[in-house]
């Protein structure tokens, strides 16, 4: 029986599940005729008293093997059963542990990426709790794999039709993320959200405010107590006024779209999530905020062989900065880790056997992963959310050379003073549009 990579921390951690309805806001991704209120399902991590000889959850359990897991395969094109060895996986999770006698908790709010499942980070969620944190994961359903409630009932992932529409979007966004010319680089970018939006693409009209909506209800429900019973008590001991929005992929970039949003957010974090929400766009971090990015460029020069790749750009360049400040917002923090693949930042390689896992997850093996993750991240967040102070966080990152590269955003940075005036006007009209219809979103 496999074992998931020890917690970091000093308490023992403790697990428990439960769901939340968010009365009167709809499902925006429903088929049905009769489509009810949002409801979601959390998983939430705390550290623990003395669980000592008491049993640890299994990282999947045989319903979650059969709908959520089952999902998963069937959106890869796997095998219905590839990952039923999930359930001979353990945790360092105890459900019904008593949560730590220590109030004023911090509070970590987590979102899995598109089509993943709530429990895909376990590993650093659990290190996180093991340091003295609770930390809540979101199951968004219909954007996840899939999603089985208490009462039986499984919501499946929605994909939308890949019609002509569709193509036309990916293609806008491929040119955008791999086109060299600044200038066309930005058109690209921008045709890209305008057409997302001229056609009602379900992914950036739908799903990203969605995820946004979910971050900031599960943040108020938590401040308020509305919560079941069993973990009234446990979430009593958070503190609230300061709270750090992170994720993964699709969920990264919610998360810090949310934290605008929120007036309790202290910090951000993004695990290789490219902007899906835009509310960021020329514009300074309203927070500290860490982005972690897979090794972009080193896979476009495994892709295209010989051809021209641009290592000063990245997905996000746009996002999080203003233009005439890129790459020196000081509280904007950007690193590519050498080697890696997107799912690379989930348990995805410590699980998944190679070649898969070696596909999805890159080089990088995946111990030295999980501990460069679980060092950045949790510096991270104890400079935002405990100390204000990220000089132990720069320190970190000097410890991974070779692995980790800070990312200076000096493409973007020239491109914006090489513009004319006029030029300069134009985009910022463009942008303000953009901003109009965004407004009408969230």
């Amino acid at each position: 029986m496999a074992t998931l990579a020890k917690p970091t921390g000093p308490y023992f951690v403790g697990v428990a599940d439960f769901e939340l309805t968010d009365h009167g806001r709809p499902e925006l991704l429903c088929q049905k005729k009769n489509c009810a209120d949002r409801k979601l399902q959390l998983r939430m991590w705390y550290p623990a008293k003395n669980t000592t000889d008491r049993a640890t959850r299994p990282y999947a359990n045989e319903s979650e093997v059969l709908g959520t897991m089952r999902g998963m395969a069937k959106l890869m094109s796997l095998p219905s059963g590839v990952f039923s060895h999930f359930t001979r996986v353990t945790t360092h999770s105890v459900e019904g542990a008593d949560v730590i006698d220590k109030q004023q908790l911090p509070v970590v709010i987590f979102s899995h990426g598109l089509y993943s499942y709530m429990w895909q980070s376990t590993a650093l969620l659990e290190s996180i709790a093991s340091e003295g944190y609770l930390v809540f994961s979101i199951h968004h359903p219909y954007d996840a794999a899939a999603v089985q409630f208490d009462s039986g009932e499984l919501i499946e992932a929605y994909i939308p039709e890949q019609n002509q529409q569709q193509q036309d979007i990916q293609a806008l966004r491929k040119m955008a993320y791999s086109e060299a010319d600044m200038n066309n680089r930005f058109d690209f970018f921008m045709q890209y959200i305008e057409r997302a939006f001229e056609v009602g693409d379900s992914k950036l009209t739908r799903s990203a405010p969605q995820w946004l909506a979910d971050q900031l209800f599960v943040t108020e429900q938590l401040v308020d107590g509305e919560l079941p019973a069993h973990v009234r008590i446990i979430a009593s001991h958070g503190r609230y006024d300061k709270v750090a929005f992170t994720g993964m992929s699709f969920g990264g970039s919610t998360a810090v779209a949310a934290c605008r949003l929120s007036k309790r957010c202290a910090v951000a974090i993004n695990l290789d999530g490219a902007d899906s929400h835009f509310l960021g766009l020329n514009s300074a971090p309203t927070v500290p905020t860490l982005h972690l990015a897979h090794d972009v460029h080193r896979l476009q020069q495994q892709g295209e062989a010989g051809g021209p790749v641009n290592t000063e750009l990245l997905y996000n360049d746009f996002s999080e900065q203003r233009f005439a400040y890129a790459g020196r917002e000081e509280s904007y923090y950007q690193y590519i880790v050498k080697g890696s693949h997107h799912f690379a930042f989930s348990d995805a390689a410590l699980l998944i056997p190679w070649p898969l896992g070696g596909i999805l997850a890159g080089e990088t093996e995946p111990g030295v992963m999980l501990d460069l993750q679980r060092s950045l991240v949790l510096s991270f967040l104890q400079a935002g959310l405990n100390s204000g102070d990220y000089s132990e966080f720069i320190d970190q990152t000097q410890m991974w050379p070779g692995l980790i590269a800070k990312h200076e955003s000096k493409a973007l940075l020239g491109w914006w003073h090489s513009l004319s005036g006029e030029k300069k006007k134009q985009i910022s009209g463009r942008l303000e549009k953009l901003q109009l219809k965004l407004d009408t979103l969230h």
